[in-house]
Formats: structure tokens, sequence, C-alpha cells
């Protein structure tokens, strides 16, 4: 997986070096100017479990864990543009069984396609080249997942998720990006079911994640 990502970096820096002077092309909407280019994009960051049992006392940032995702998504008109992601990680889960903890790690790897909504295009009339883009989106995929708990290890589980995706113009060819993302999974993600363990006899009906991820975005 390392060497993948490692091609695709080549492969976008080459690109880079030789469209250094190439002109944008763009469409105009109604007065609404926005670039219809393929754009792919790397980026990671920080995501953590959340529901499952786990103990909020253990406190969240013990549950961080790396995430990186690769994307490649197009603008098909002035309002939507479509997305297709790989992502992998590592997720840490803590619960709280009796008067000691049980933490039970675990990796994934998944696919999923989005739907994006473009923020600006609602409230602003200003090109996507020269302001921050915001854009909602929501998607399905599916992940798969390798741990130690035998209802999880080797097991493929759908993933929904959804959030808020920023691209910050930076040239002609690049952009930054930053997005807030959360999913909703199935119980048996992290290997435990709800009836196995509790919080103070409170049972946690929802399960999922969120993760923050800052990249690079190359424009072809």
């Amino acid at each position: 997986m390392n060497r993948v990502f490692l091609i695709v970096i080549c492969i976008i820096t080459l690109r880079a070096l030789g469209s250094v002077d190439a002109k944008v092309p763009v469409r105009n909407y109604h007065h609404y100017t926005y670039v219809d280019r393929v754009r792919l994009n790397l980026s990671m960051g920080p995501q953590v479990y959340i529901g499952g049992h786990t103990d909020i006392q253990y406190g969240i940032k013990n549950r961080l864990t790396p995430a990186i995702q690769f994307s490649m998504y197009q603008q098909f008109n002035p309002y939507l543009a479509y997305r297709l992601k790989l992502s992998g990680g590592q997720f840490r889960s803590v619960f709280a069984q009796k008067n000691s903890y049980l933490e039970h790690k675990f990796s994934t790897i998944g696919a999923s396609a989005d739907l994006m909504l473009s923020l600006n295009r609602v409230f602003s009339k200003k090109s996507m080249e020269q302001i921050p883009n915001v854009w909602l989106f929501a998607g399905l995929g599916a992940d798969a997942v390798q741990g130690s708990s035998p209802k999880n290890n080797g097991g493929t589980f759908p993933v929904f998720n959804s959030g808020l995706y920023v691209q910050f113009p930076f040239s002609k060819s690049f952009d930054l990006t930053a997005e807030f993302k959360g999913g909703v999974v199935s119980d048996d993600y992290n290997g435990f079911k709800k009836k196995d363990l509790t919080i103070d006899g409170l049972k946690v009906n929802l399960e999922g994640f969120g993760s923050l991820l800052v990249g690079v975005a190359y424009k072809f």
C-alpha cells in the first residue's frame, strides 16, 4: 500500500512540473465560474472511535489513531461533485469492564463513493479558484477489517460517512485541503457487541468514528 501512494505522489509531481503555465479550463453557469477539472487528493490526520461502550473517562486523546485517505473527485455541474475514496488506518477501542479496562486495536482499509454539494455555489457566485470552497458530502462504502477479535477479523462492514470538505486554492495546480468526517458503522465493526459490555449499566446505541484530515489536492 505504501508503494502505491509513493507511485501516485511521483506521478502527481511529474504532472505538476509540466503544467505550471497551464491555463485553467473553466465554465460559466449564471455568472458563477467553477472548475470541472479532475482532482486527486492525498490527506492524513487523527481519528477516534466513538460509541461501543467506550468509557469517556479513559479520554479521547488516548484513543486517537492515524488515518490516511486518497481520493479522486470532479465537479460535474455548478452544485454537485462526485468523489471516489480509498482510506485506511488503525483504531483503538477501550471498554470499561467492571473495575478494569479492555483495549482492542484493529486496522482497516476501505473504499467509498460520495456525493458532494458546493455550499459556495449556494451562497456565493465567486470563482472556486479565488476563495476557499466548502463542500457538504455524504456517501456509502465498505471497510475490510483486521483485528484480534474473531467477530471483526477478516470481515467487511458497510460504512456511512458524511462531513465537510474544504479546498483552499493555492496555485493553478494545487489546493490545500481540510476535511472533517464522521462515520456510522455496524455493531461488530470493533469486534464487540453492545450486549457484551456496558458503561455503568448504560448501553450506547450509536457506534462510529470521527476524523480530521489535512492534505494536498492536485488539479489535472
